[in-house]
């Protein structure tokens, strides 16, 4: 998937965060934080002052526009601010200057701002911008917040199943501003793909421009045109990859009047696209949820698809991480022309947290597994043409089965099913007689059965119509969330003789049913995992999940009899089943709860950071500016305070040894201890985000040969070390899935330590020696690092635990938190053995743990 920001470069990070000022004016200014046409005049400035690296021309462009910022510093003249205007290239939307010092001060803190062009290719430009877009769409209530409304995690599954080809061309006909294309297209290794979008909003396009330039994505055609209004143009060009998140965000008032219904002009989106498809083509389609449902407006679509085969896959986001609100929208992934593999089925998949890593594995090999299902499309045209991935649980062919050999029975045939009111028809009475239910009055906890008898804890009414009144023993239960939260009402054993219910339902039992199986059966029937799958497979919803009346009395339940036979059955295992899922579930409990504390941290952490580093690199410079002043007005020898020192060391109790004297500080002395301390300031500052940003998940990995990589890391420090030792790397030739950048940064910071620490003081010679020896095992790599320098006295605990650190160590004593954090995220542990001399780690690295990931 896309970086995560760190592993770049230390310089790209570090421009990165000073580019974050640019909010940070935005946000302290109120007209420009709500003028659209003054922020695009600050990104077309960043955009200017990024170009100059690789293109001469911007660089006398910038050269212009500075020499503008001086003269109108000095004099308001409307032809300069035309001028810059023009030279910004935003004729057409003009930065309305009231707030010109803001705009002034913007062009000197971005030409302050060093960009090295050994670290930045047009690849990294690029990123920057997109990274700085995004912060910048994100502010709350800015004007273009309502346009970027593709979450960058779509565009990073798209990248990671789709595969292109040299040469091909690519179709977002709503490209905005483009960050959905750049990032599937600077991830392929093929840059001469070209790139057509189109949109409706000119200054999204442009910024669209501004970041395929900078990118060095160069074969783009980028037209201001509305797709709606083009559809019927009855274009002849063809495309072999379309990408393109559906613009559901557009009122239906603005489109084209020839449409009847939003249906009709989806349906012609949709159908368009995919006749621009070459033969070959391929449409990745980001689409709302509600395209797997059985009814609305887009099922006709989904039926279209379905019968004319284009369908290949469907990913739904069921939860990744925290990103909850990613369960709105849906992947379709449609082929013009399938495998014959997968000819007339459709694959299903979960995406979720802990499968998010073999994505490409289980779409490649058409896996079924248990987030990854394959349905046939008569399957799926006998199930209502319904698309979800519940749908298709196993447990409905199971309960089925348990209908045809009677031991099951539908919820219909037992039960009657009493509905809510209707909350807009009625007028809720404090003084009224007849209590309200709704879903947060019903219980969580299946220990706790009955309804809360208290009258006072519910809202009324004073009447409705008696069909809807509830005045016998039934169960109540909830339609919408995760939760049925099953809760009887006994008016026999309760203060409550009546009550209606407002979104939810009850059941009441029918007449003629089985003795066997009354309400409280019913009850526990309502938490039997079987019910609950079901349940979950005829949920659907954008946002809040809910089951339809129809489908809920179509719930298959198990009958009494069968039920004992079960139990019976299970009854020598259910004590272990229970102790491994409540053993599973703390420990599931333990690692989220760790993974929420580290998050916590992290983002209070990083906000510090980026609050007070850029504050840090001001004052260094004005330290600097400082120490300047002083030399050349020959200060830097004088002492400050030299008369109160001189008396103070000549006072009877210095002479005496009842005070101590002071030492005589030359100004020089007290500035270079400053910047000193400044200079470990920043250090720590900036030790500390490469630790904690330590975010990396299965697409930042790949494999490579440890023993090479070791070689090339020697390689690099014999080229750069001021100390004479021996490089040894020995062992077996064993492949691992790493992640470079860390991998090789975590024996850095060892080296690094063993050049500063272990062999300092000692005298020069050729027998110090830093060792690294891999040994493979049948399912581990094992990689030994030692050094025969000064003994390590520091234990694991310590080493690990940020902050620890040598008195006289001049580091920011986070080397050993981060080194930790490298090898857990590589499935990895370490021990340091105590050694007399000198320093010896042994680090695990456990492939099994990779192996998915090895097959990709």
């Amino acid at each position: 998937m896309a970086k995560n920001g760190l592993f770049y470069n230390e310089h790209f990070n570090e421009v990165e965060n000073r580019l974050y000022y640019l909010l940070d004016i935005i946000r302290g200014n109120y007209y420009l934080f709500n003028d659209r046409n003054g922020q695009y005049t600050l990104l077309r400035l960043l955009y200017l002052k990024l170009m100059t690296k690789y293109n001469n021309e911007f660089n006398y462009t910038w050269d212009r526009v500075k020499d503008l910022n001086y003269e109108m510093f000095h004099r308001d003249d409307e032809e300069l601010s035309r001028e810059l205007n023009r030279l910004i290239n935003i004729e057409e939307r003009p930065a309305t200057f009231n707030y010109y010092p803001i705009i002034r001060e913007v062009i000197n803190f971005l030409d302050n701002i060093d960009i090295p062009e050994e670290y930045f290719n047009k690849k990294l430009l690029g990123d920057l911008f997109f990274r700085f877009c995004e912060r910048f769409f994100l502010l709350n209530k800015n004007p273009y917040s309502n346009l970027l409304s593709t979450n960058r995690i779509y565009a990073e599954v798209i990248e990671e199943i789709i595969k292109m080809k040299q040469g091909e061309s690519i179709l977002d006909p709503f490209i905005g501003s483009g960050g959905l294309v750049y990032n599937v297209v600077s991830a392929n290794k093929y840059t001469d793909v070209k790139v057509y979008g189109l949109d409706i909003d000119r200054v999204q396009l442009s910024i669209c421009s501004m970041l395929f330039e900078l990118g060095g994505i160069s074969h783009t055609e980028l037209l201001n045109d509305d797709y709606f209004k083009s559809i019927h143009s009855n274009t002849k060009e063809k495309y072999d990859k379309i990408i393109t998140h559906l613009p559901l965000r557009q009122s239906f008032s603005s489109i084209n009047s020839s449409y009847h219904t939003k249906k009709d002009y989806m349906m012609d989106i949709v159908f368009n696209l995919i006749n621009s498809l070459a033969i070959n083509g391929e449409a990745y389609i980001i689409a709302p949820s509600s395209f797997q449902f059985a009814n609305g407006e887009w099922s006709p679509i989904r039926k279209a698809l379905i019968n004319d085969d284009l369908l290949d896959v469907i990913i739904e986001f069921s939860e990744l991480g925290k990103e909850r609100s990613l369960s709105s929208l849906v992947v379709l992934v449609i082929k013009k022309r399938k495998e014959e593999r997968r000819k007339r089925k459709i694959q299903l998949i979960s995406l979720q947290t802990k499968n998010v890593n073999t994505l490409f594995q289980t779409m490649k090999e058409q896996e079924e597994n248990e987030f990854s299902r394959i349905v046939s499309l008569d399957e799926v045209l006998r199930r209502g043409a319904i698309l979800t991935f519940n749908q298709y649980d196993p447990i409905f062919e199971e309960m089925n089965r348990m209908l045809r050999f009677e031991t099951g029975i539908y919820l219909a045939d037992v039960a009657n099913l009493i509905k809510p009111v209707n909350n807009s028809n009625f007028h809720f009475d404090e003084f009224g007689s007849i209590p309200v239910i709704k879903p947060s009055n019903l219980n969580k906890d299946i220990n706790d059965i009955y309804l809360e008898s208290n009258f006072d804890a519910f809202i009324r009414i004073e009447q409705c119509s008696e069909t809807q009144i509830i005045d016998k023993k039934s169960i109540i239960i909830s339609l919408q969330g995760r939760d049925l939260k099953p809760t009887i009402f006994d008016p026999n054993h309760s203060e409550l003789k009546k009550i209606v219910l407002s979104n939810c339902v009850a059941l009441v039992i029918k007449e003629d049913t089985n003795p066997d199986i009354d309400l409280d059966y019913i009850y526990y029937q309502l938490y039997n995992p079987k019910l609950l799958r079901q349940v979950a497979g005829y949920k659907r919803g954008s946002v809040i999940k809910r089951i339809t009346y129809g489908d809920l009395l179509s719930i298959i339940i198990s009958k009494p009899e069968f039920e004992k036979y079960e139990q019976l059955v299970d009854f020598q295992h259910e004590p272990i089943r229970e102790l491994e899922k409540y053993k599973k579930l703390y420990d599931e409990a333990i690692v989220i709860r760790e993974k929420e504390k580290v998050i916590a941290e992290n983002n209070i952490v990083n906000m510090l950071l980026h609050n007070i580093s850029k504050h840090i690199s001001i004052i260094g410079h004005d330290i600097e500016i400082l120490y300047k002043f002083l030399g050349e007005n020959n200060l830097l020898e004088k002492v400050y305070n030299i008369d109160f020192i001189n008396e103070h060391n000549d006072s009877f109790q210095v002479r005496n040894g009842l005070e101590k004297a002071i030492e005589l500080v030359p100004v020089d002395k007290i500035v270079n201890r400053t910047k000193e301390r400044i200079n470990l300031l920043e250090k720590i500052f900036e030790d500390t985000q490469k630790s904690i940003n330590l975010n990396l998940n299965g697409f930042d990995f790949e494999i490579v040969s440890v023993k090479q990589l070791l070689l090339d890391l020697t390689r690099d420090r014999l080229l750069n070390k001021d100390l004479e030792y021996k490089f040894i790397v020995e062992g077996d030739d064993a492949k691992l899935r790493v992640n470079i950048p860390s991998f090789k940064e975590l024996f850095h910071l060892l080296i690094n330590n063993a050049e500063e620490h272990s062999f300092e003081n000692q005298i020069q010679n050729s027998s110090f020696i830093i060792e690294f020896k891999i040994i493979k095992r049948k399912n581990s790599i094992i990689i030994e690092y030692k050094n025969n320098g000064l003994a390590f006295n520091i234990t694991q605990v310590d080493f690990i635990l940020a902050g620890k650190k040598n008195l006289q160590s001049s580091g920011s004593g986070l080397g050993g938190a981060y080194i930790n954090r490298v090898v857990l995220k590589h499935n990895g542990s370490f021990v340091i053995e105590p050694q007399d001399k000198g320093v010896k780690f042994i680090f695990t690295f456990n492939m099994e743990a990779r192996k998915n990931d090895d097959n990709n």
